[in-house]
């Protein structure tokens, strides 16, 4: 749900929540990796303006590959994690507005 509401003539919209957000590169949905450049490219390819504080994370594995946007080539890729045994962070949810 989004609300919109005009305050002194500037329509301004409530932040939403996306659970489980993922992005398509060559054709699969894949889970992508935080940081400010993904998280603003997916909430602005939602008609959003930014990411805002309140996006969640979970850990993606060893030696898996997730997506990650190239700025600039302005398209997703996908990036291996390689094998440090750590927490590789991904969106568990994130918040845009």
């Amino acid at each position: 749900m989004v609300e919109v509401s005009e305050v002194d003539g500037i329509f301004a919209t409530s932040a939403t929540t996306y659970y489980s957000p993922r992005v398509w590169v060559r054709g699969y949905l894949e889970s992508f990796f935080v940081n400010p450049t993904n998280g603003n490219q997916f909430c602005e390819e939602r008609g959003h303006n930014q990411e805002v504080t309140g996006s969640t994370i979970k850990c993606g594995e060893d030696e898996s590959s997730y997506a990650n946007y190239d700025w600039y080539s302005k398209v997703w890729t996908k990036k291996s994690t390689g094998s440090k045994n750590q927490c590789y962070q991904l969106y568990a949810t994130i918040k845009c507005q």
